[in-house]
């Protein structure tokens, strides 16, 4: 009979502790991307980074971090941004194997930065908790993120319930007793460990690489056969502001063609090359500066001055030529939007240069169509001229006429 109390005694405090153990499993939540309303995807991006750094100092919540959450979802094909629905968030939610799952967004009204949160219940599909804070200044959006996130947590882990009155139940209500005023109790003011970051507007950098193809060779290069050509331009835009910035623009163009002659009754073809590479060095100021927030859905305007280094070189099979020049140039960009993923880009350079002692007048215009599937890189087709018109003479010079191809980054 001891034996079996003994036992008894045992397999209780095995059951309690492995109850304890259930009990204190923390609960798997995940942070959906934020979606950004008159704001940029990055800035939104930002905050969903935020409030999940937050949540996982509260300690009392397995967070799904943003590398697993691509990794789990691109494997089931599943878009990880937009997703800003109960529906969506509750098929999310179950991919990721969570119980709740937080959706929000980042807004901007008139200068007044808003945030919504939201937390979803994957099982029954319904918003548990809704919470709102908004701020005035860009500098505080990294305080108002942990905050709305510390209040998200206590939510969360003790939700507010509204019990039914008690005389619906069948219940005699007992009469009121006084309530004694407590003071309430001084919060507890907790720094934070990492400084928040500072979204800053504006104030992104643009590489783009454009292949080029001259589509007249024919009539610039009268005689010639077996035309080859290399042409490309490579841009980079390094903002030091808000609206002033550094532009570098380099331009480079190689062909190479054959020519043919009689000889003494035989025919000689002879192989020529041409390079010519213009580098442009310029300052640029932003007259209308539309990339503050929503930088591919705003127009843009900027004009640049600077410097220009030429470089050409002219070679056969018995001799070469070289020539260089450093002069000013000038430079206007404009960009107009047509959608929220499609935009107009006009573009005009002046150059001048001297070359084989003659000064000639470059002039470089062109537009491009500009799809932007994502934020931080866009795709352009175009059309380009490019005109050379010596001071003297320019009755033998014509226009090169190019098709443009070129790839944006952010």
């Amino acid at each position: 009979m001891k034996k079996i109390l003994f036992l008894s005694a045992n397999i209780c405090v095995l059951l309690s502790v492995v109850i304890s153990g259930f009990a204190q499993e923390k609960m798997n939540l995940a942070v959906a991307e934020f979606e950004a309303r008159n704001v940029s995807a990055m800035d939104a991006a930002a905050i969903s980074d935020f409030v999940r750094t937050e949540l996982v100092k509260t300690g009392s919540f397995n967070i799904l971090e943003r590398r697993n959450m691509e990794h789990l979802l691109s494997e089931q094909k599943f878009q990880m941004t937009g997703c800003t629905t109960e529906e969506c968030a509750v098929k999310m939610g179950r991919l990721l194997n969570c119980q709740k799952i937080i959706i929000g967004t980042l807004t901007n009204l008139g200068g007044i930065w808003h945030i919504t949160a939201s937390v979803v219940d994957v099982e029954t599909g319904k918003i548990t908790v809704s919470e709102r804070v908004q701020t005035d200044s860009v500098a505080n959006l990294g305080d108002k993120s942990e905050e709305i996130a510390r209040i998200l947590a206590k939510r969360i882990i003790k939700p507010e319930t509204v019990p039914l009155p008690e005389e619906e139940l069948g219940v005699p209500v007992p009469p009121p007793t006084p309530v004694v005023p407590v003071p309430p109790a001084e919060e507890e003011k907790v720094e934070p460990s990492v400084k928040p970051k500072t979204i800053t507007r504006g104030r992104r950098g643009n590489f783009s690489y454009t292949y080029q193809r001259l589509t007249n060779t024919e009539e610039i290069f009268t005689d010639f056969k077996d035309i080859k050509q290399t042409v490309f331009t490579l841009y980079l835009r390094i903002p030091l502001s808000r609206r002033i910035g550094l532009l570098l623009y380099d331009t480079y163009h190689s062909f190479t063609f054959f020519y043919e002659y009689s000889y003494y009754g035989g025919m000689i073809k002879e192989e020529y090359a041409f390079a010519q590479n213009f580098l442009q060095a310029m300052l640029y100021y932003k007259i209308f500066e539309g990339t503050t927030l929503e930088g591919d859905t705003k127009f843009d305007w900027l004009f640049a001055l600077g410097t220009v280094q030429l470089n050409g070189a002219w070679a056969n099979s018995s001799s070469s030529d070289k020539y260089t020049d450093s002069n000013a140039t000038a430079y206007t960009e404009m960009r107009i939007p047509l959608s929220k993923k499609v935009a107009l880009r006009i573009f005009i350079s002046g150059i001048t240069a001297t070359v084989y002692r003659e000064k000639i007048d470059y002039s470089f215009y062109g537009i491009d169509f500009l799809v932007s599937p994502s934020s931080n890189w866009s795709l352009g087709f175009g059309y380009q001229i490019n005109l050379a018109k010596p001071e003297k003479d320019a009755s033998g010079y014509k226009d090169w006429k190019f098709l443009n191809l070129s790839l944006r980054m952010k």
